[in-house]
């Protein structure tokens, strides 16, 4: 009889079988705070009550599998061109190193999904693989395999035809934790974690629908297809009624995947058995820990090996690059004799009396280029400013039915501003027509009346209307 073992936060499951059929099923309960979300916290509780569990069934323990899940376990789904088994280990290395893990400290296994273009791929923590192949043999137990409880879901999607056509989320609760998976025509393609909070069921109930909810807004987001259904594993009947009542998704509807309508056997499996039982479905492909282990001593010895032979031809290459630093320095060495040299003889009583007659010189000659140079802008300055010609006195006195009150003038700008009052309607305006028919004036700013009906006009001069004196 072959058996399937799954450690929750809670208990250790068993679940032995034997052709397909469910022989056996038994449990441990674990002491509080020996495993956290499938992490070994208190190895020496474990290894008790695995012993206890051998002892009282020993025919469940000659050789188990173990199925692991938790946040420390990275599952995702790789695009994967046809390679060869070491080019695809290869390649799941590659992604799991982007991602910033180390790959040297890293269990990685794979398994080439339906349709042979993308990889399930699976990274656990060498330490926590470890971990668990410590504890087993300490109970005096050898594993045959370590399975992937996210694989074994998968598995057992892809083996439902009536999945296959659905766009789903499938949420699998346990304890305090909830896995869920996006499924779009039954093709996985998302998986996130999520911490359960609350102290009554109707709290934790309420983070099951919000997390509902996060993933639905990112389904849409991603444009995958419109989610119809709610799927969860862990939960009781009573558990799925309280859900019910708190579903605010009137279009997507919410129930049990039943994975045990097919069971064989006299064994009665409770909701929460959904690891232990569906790791008894997987069949020979699967990703399996311990091999994986193995690989990555293998991969470790090989990179040594490799970093021994690269040390001679590293020395080498050190020397090969030293031959021209060396050169270069010795050429280094001469100039700076020559440039000490050089110094000698500029530090002589003759060479420093000539230094500063030159520095006083320059100095000297500095002062006269400022002198020049100011002088120039100021002749450039004094000549750009504009002053008023007779003529333009003439045009803008001379009448047009208008007394000016006002007139200043700014040289800096070669505007004129004038103020004045109109002897008629028009006159302000005719006044405006013929400013701007006058050569001596580039635009005219008419600003219309002011306080007191008062008129203002802002007058930019042409270059032709202004001369030399004001």
């Amino acid at each position: 009889m072959e058996s399937s073992v799954y450690i929750s936060s809670e208990q250790i499951q068993v679940v032995g079988h034997q052709g397909g059929t469910i022989r056996r099923f038994v449990t441990h309960p674990l002491p509080e705070g020996t495993m956290i979300n499938g992490t070994i916290t208190d190895q020496a509780f474990l290894t008790e009550c695995l012993a206890s569990l051998r002892a009282e069934h020993p025919a469940l323990f000659k050789k188990p599998s173990l199925v692991v899940d938790g946040s420390a376990i990275l599952v995702k789904r790789i695009p994967a061109p046809k390679l060869n088994g070491k080019q695809y280990r290869q390649l799941v290395r590659d992604d799991f190193a982007e991602a910033g893990e180390n790959t040297d400290e890293l269990v990685c296994g794979y398994q080439l999904l339906p349709g042979g273009k993308a990889l399930l791929a699976c990274g656990a923590g060498k330490n926590l693989v470890d971990s668990y192949l410590s504890a087993f043999k300490s109970a005096g137990v050898k594993l045959s395999s370590i399975r992937i409880g996210t694989q074994a879901i998968l598995s057992y999607v892809d083996s439902r035809p009536d999945l296959q056509k659905r766009s789903f989320v499938l949420n699998v609760i346990d304890g305090v934790t909830m896995l869920s998976l996006i499924f779009e025509n039954g093709v996985n393609v998302f998986i996130s974690r999520t911490r359960l909070y609350g102290d009554t069921k109707e709290q934790t109930a309420q983070t099951v629908m919000e997390n509902l909810n996060g993933l639905v807004q990112f389904n849409r987001s991603q444009k995958f297809g419109e989610v119809t259904d709610s799927f969860y594993l862990g939960v009781s009947p009573a558990d799925l009624r309280l859900l019910e009542a708190l579903n605010p998704h009137v279009n997507i509807k919410l129930a049990v995947l039943d994975i045990f309508q097919d069971v064989r056997g006299g064994e009665q499996l409770p909701p929460n058995a959904h690891f232990a039982y569906l790791s008894a479905l997987l069949g020979k492909s699967h990703i399996d820990l311990t091999v994986s282990r193995k690989e990555l001593e293998n991969h470790r010895k090989r990179r040594t090996k490799t970093r021994r032979i690269w040390i001679p031809f590293s020395i080498l290459y050190v020397i090969l690059l030293a031959l021209p630093i060396g050169w270069f320095y010795y050429q280094g060495t001469l100039t700076d004799k020559e440039i000490a040299a050089l110094n000698e003889a500029l530090s002589e009583p003759a060479a420093v009396e000539k230094e500063s007659e030159l520095t006083a010189l320059e100095t000297e000659t500095a002062g006269l280029r400022r002198v020049i140079n100011e002088e120039r802008l100021k002749l450039e300055y004094e000549g750009s400013l504009a002053a008023l010609s007779p003529q333009l006195i003439d045009l803008f006195l001379g009448g047009s039915g208008i007394t000016v009150e006002s007139l200043s003038y700014t040289r800096e700008s070669g505007t004129v501003r004038i103020g004045g009052f109109g002897a008629s309607e028009d006159a302000p305006a005719n006044f405006s027509e013929a400013l701007r028919s006058s050569p001596l004036v580039l635009s005219v700013d008419y600003t219309g009346y002011s306080e007191g009906n008062k008129f203002n006009w802002n007058v930019v001069l042409a270059a032709s209307g202004v001369d030399g004196d004001e």
